[in-house]
């Protein structure tokens, strides 16, 4: 699958867990993107890159805390279902 590709799977499939997601502009840095995300208030922002597509990862930050973990893309439901459960440094706002 393309990058591209992975990037709406990921997002449909989040969107359909209930979780708002606003995808990046891919010409914008990913610090103007970090900036936009926080000005717009997110608690979390998944990165995927190249490298995490080829590692089949997503990297998410706590936008609150700044800690960032890697998440395998299979693991993504049960890391959503932990954060929502409040078992993780990364819970909702």
């Amino acid at each position: 699958m393309s990058f591209l590709g992975e990037v709406i799977r990921i997002a449909i499939y989040l969107r359909n867990k209930g979780l708002t997601v606003i995808t990046g502009d891919p010409n914008k840095s990913l610090k103007s993107q970090m900036r936009r995300a926080n000005k717009l208030g997110c608690k979390h922002v998944i990165i995927l890159g190249q490298e995490e597509l080829s590692n089949q990862v997503v990297s998410i930050k706590n936008m609150d805390t700044g800690e960032q973990t890697a998440v395998p893309l299979d693991s993504l439901d049960n890391f959503i279902t932990e954060v929502n459960n409040g078992k993780t440094g990364f819970e909702k706002r």
